[in-house]
């Protein structure tokens, strides 16, 4: 009987720790993924907030393990990286290219990242940055999704929030409206990329070591998902797509570990198919979100100038 309940003591610490991880995970990822969010809000498709993440998580593993700054000033300071990289996104891109285009080239920004930190031996190169303290404890994730949160909440209910709503459903009446679509823009890549960067920083000290494939093609796409997957009408939607994203291949491998793969994309098909703009998503069109940002008609009016230049 002894055996048995130590058996049960290590088994259940065993899985509690792993739920530990997982919900370690679960906020990093979703932290990462408001960022993305505020650009979607904004009418703006990017798969570049995987660069973004790597350079608040590079920029915080080389401020802690080479030049000792504490962990909490490189972690803010990450994120400061990632708003800055964010504003230069903006100001080269965002504010000259839109849908599929503007997707393309934060992809191309992304992939430049990766080869950038693949061939810095600074930073490890490709065999990666090593021993980055371990700092990260799900209470520090817990502050900044709570912190995150709050600023959402109060961002979405101000005048500013519903500019961005405005310019996410078009452009031309936000801007006949007195909007400053420019602005929205720049604000939106800006503090996105704070927040997308201090989720990289939490990211480096929660692994301990960095390697550029951590930040490639298909991580940019998960986090692009995430809102897409829960509905971004609202920034709840990315809590409920970054729960899918991270639980639910979890749960296939435990049911059948040859199927996880496949069963997560069903999973996604069948939610685009039945939940067009979301698991929470708007109502108010059938047809997804994304595909209406991608290739919504720009036919301009002819007495705008300002755009025209």
């Amino acid at each position: 009987m002894d055996a048995l309940q130590e058996l049960y003591r290590v088994f259940a610490t065993q899985h509690l720790w792993f739920l530990h991880d997982l919900l370690v995970d679960y906020g990093i990822f979703l932290c990462i993924s408001l960022g993305c969010y505020l650009t979607l809000m904004s009418g703006q498709i990017s798969i570049g907030h995987g660069a973004l993440a790597s350079v608040g998580a590079y920029l915080t593993a080389i401020l802690t393990v080479n030049l000792g700054f504490p962990v909490w000033l490189s972690m803010l300071l990450g994120g400061a990286a990632g708003a800055a990289v964010g504003l230069v996104v903006a100001l080269s891109l965002a504010l000259r290219l839109e849908g599929m285009y503007l997707a393309i080239a934060t992809f191309a920004v992304g992939e430049i990242l990766v080869v950038a930190w693949r061939n810095m031996d600074y930073v490890g190169g490709a065999l990666g940055f090593l021993r980055i303290p371990l700092a990260t404890t799900i209470w520090h994730v817990a502050i900044v999704v709570g912190a995150v949160t709050l600023l959402l909440w109060r961002f979405e209910r101000s005048h500013l929030g519903r500019a961005f709503r405005a310019t996410f459903h078009d452009e031309w009446t936000a801007m006949a409206m007195g909007v400053d679509v420019e602005r929205v823009k720049i604000y939106a890549w800006t503090l996105g990329g704070f927040i997308t960067g201090i989720g990289g920083a939490l990211y480096a000290h929660n692994l301990g070591v960095l390697r550029p494939v951590n930040f490639a093609f298909d991580y940019a796409v998960m986090i692009l998902l995430a809102p897409t997957l829960g509905g971004y009408y609202t920034f709840w939607g990315t809590y409920i797509g970054a729960a899918v994203i991270i639980f639910a291949p979890w749960i296939l491998n435990v049911t059948d570990p040859n199927y996880k793969r496949l069963g997560f994309a069903a999973l996604f098909v069948i939610i685009m198919v039945f939940r067009p703009q979301g698991i929470i998503g708007w109502q108010g069109s059938r047809k997804p979100a994304v595909l209406r940002l991608l290739f919504r008609d720009r036919a301009a009016p002819a007495t705008s100038e300002r755009r025209l230049r």
